[in-house]
């Protein structure tokens, strides 16, 4: 194997292996006999066998080495690999964490991750992401989400606290996640019908430009919580004055004031976006249209809106990441969402019930994203992609 030519793409690597070998000198994690004990924290040396520990240390070894030999294309699919390998040693070294520490003597006690898996996920993370995601073919990209997949139904990890906490509030943890993505997918609906507009009307008429942006623009430097407390007295009024309102759900406190504040909130990419998009078209692919006999409005619905339609759904794609990971707040006000099981986690001082409300958010977003990117990416013809690079 040739040395790399270039040494500065082996050091992608390096975060992953510092983050990696630090897991191995604190807590790997934490048992509890029940939910409230603080509980006793165990190393991976104090429970993973020693061939899964070698093994983690071994692969350490095999990518510290990948970063100094081959080209750097190799370098990153061994390192994607080994990311994917070191995924599946700390799961494993989960699950087998329930049989050295006799979980089956405990009918109430639960697993609690510690920093040492956490940074051990992270190391897995960064390996994987050390460099151009779109040079990794597209079936490996899917491949730690298999494997996590795979792990959680084989129910080798149902002694985690966090899985014991979805057991028991499996009924709650659907309605909430179905609500959660209700409200978030209607405000950036919303945000769309309005901002858009705006975007148009802000990129065709100076003058009103200034006001549009001043306005929302103002409207993020408002935290979300007070946003939602000043809208709760006019809508409170307005529901009891207005009885045919409150019927129809209009309330000062639950979804309605959650869903108009957030959609406020979603105003600034679509908008921004939406302006953005059309005013980076250059004159000489109007003037084409133009000297095709193209009216004002063929110019718009047939030149400007499709090569601005990438640039207009790069905003709705912040829209959505924005939007699902404020919804979390909007449970302060009875809206509901996996913000639920998040306040109640803090009020309870349980971590794994935090985590329950957590880790699912951060997978929607994450899911949202990548599809609204794979959209984005559908919908952009290849020569649109050359003209956006050309600008």
């Amino acid at each position: 194997m040739l040395m790399n030519n270039n040494p500065e793409s082996g050091k992608a690597a390096y975060p992953g292996l510092v983050t990696g070998i630090t897991a191995f000198f604190i807590s790997f994690i934490i048992l509890k006999e029940n939910r409230v004990v603080a509980g006793t924290p165990f190393s991976l040396r104090d429970t993973a066998p020693l061939w899964l520990y070698l093994a983690i240390a071994l692969l350490f070894a095999a990518l510290f080495l990948n970063s100094f030999l081959g080209s750097a294309r190799r370098m990153q699919i061994i390192n994607y690999l080994g990311g994917c390998v070191l995924l599946i040693l700390t799961l494993t070294a989960l699950a087998l964490s329930s049989v050295s520490l006799g979980m089956e003597k405990l009918p109430y006690g639960r697993l609690s991750l510690s920093g040492g898996s956490w940074l051990l996920f992270l190391s897995a993370y960064l390996f994987m992401n050390s460099g151009d995601q779109e040079k990794i073919p597209r079936l490996l990209s899917y491949l730690p989400w298999l494997i996590l997949l795979g792990f959680i139904l084989s129910g080798s990890l149902n002694d985690l606290g966090i899985a014991r906490e979805f057991e028991n509030e499996k009924k709650r943890f659907y309605r909430e996640a179905g609500r959660h993505l209700y409200i978030s997918l209607r405000s950036v609906l919303q945000a769309l019908v309005i901002g858009i507009p705006l975007g148009i009307l802000a990129w065709k008429k100076q003058k009103s430009r200034t006001a549009v942006f001043a306005v929302i623009n103002s409207l993020q430097t408002i935290p979300s919580l007070a946003l939602f407390g000043i809208l709760i007295p006019p809508l409170a009024w307005l529901s009891f004055r207005f009885p045919e309102l409150r019927e129809l759900g209009f309330k000062g406190v639950g979804q309605t004031p959650a869903i108009i504040a957030l959609t406020l909130y979603a105003l600034l990419p679509v908008t921004r976006n939406t302006f953005t998009s059309l005013s980076i078209i250059e004159n000489r692919l109007l003037d084409a249209g133009r000297g095709m006999g193209m009216t004002p409005s063929q110019l718009f619905w047939k030149v400007e809106l499709p090569i601005g339609l990438p640039v207009i759904l790069g905003g709705v794609r912040i829209a959505l990441v924005q939007t699902t990971g404020n919804t979390t707040v909007a449970a302060l006000i009875g809206a509901g969402g996996l913000g639920f099981f998040v306040f109640r986690g803090l009020e309870q001082a349980a971590p794994d019930l935090i985590l329950m409300g957590v880790i699912p958010i951060i997978l929607l977003v994450v899911l949202l994203d990548k599809t609204v990117g794979a959209f984005i990416k559908l919908l952009t013809p290849k020569g649109l992609e050359l003209l956006y690079d050309s600008i």
